[in-house]
């Protein structure tokens, strides 16, 4: 299905059609439906976007904001039911707090081993 949606959005842009208010206003209600149950539904919200038009660096600032704020929306509304404690908390910072290093870490590390993993010419001796 996700393969299909490329081809189709060229096809829909090539006829510019647009998906309309109402038609945004419906799927902005499946897709409220379906974040505040799972995680990783990020695929509907930037089809939703980039059927409302939004092109490149639009959506990524688009979805990230929206990520960001219904991520803020599900903490207050876990903290509000009490299911946030302080041990959960410190677990998630503690989380938070080793991927850090890790996101960082693989640059510098690749860039003091490029010596070891040059490719050879195939011309070289």
């Amino acid at each position: 299905m996700l393969m299909s949606s490329v081809p189709m959005r060229r096809l829909l842009k090539r006829r510019d059609i647009k998906i309309s208010d109402t038609g945004l206003a419906a799927g902005s209600v499946g897709y409220g439906v379906v974040v505040g149950g799972t995680s990783g539904s990020g695929v509907i919200l930037l089809s939703l976007l980039m059927a409302a038009g939004l092109e490149g660096a639009a959506v990524i600032a688009t979805d990230a904001v929206i990520s960001v704020a219904t991520s803020i929306i599900k903490i207050s509304v876990f903290g509000l039911a009490g299911v946030v404690t302080a041990q959960v908390l410190a677990l998630a910072v503690l989380i938070g707090a080793m991927r850090c290093p890790g996101r960082f870490s693989p640059a510098p590390l690749s860039s003091a081993c490029r010596c070891m993993f040059t490719p050879r010419s195939s011309m070289s001796p």
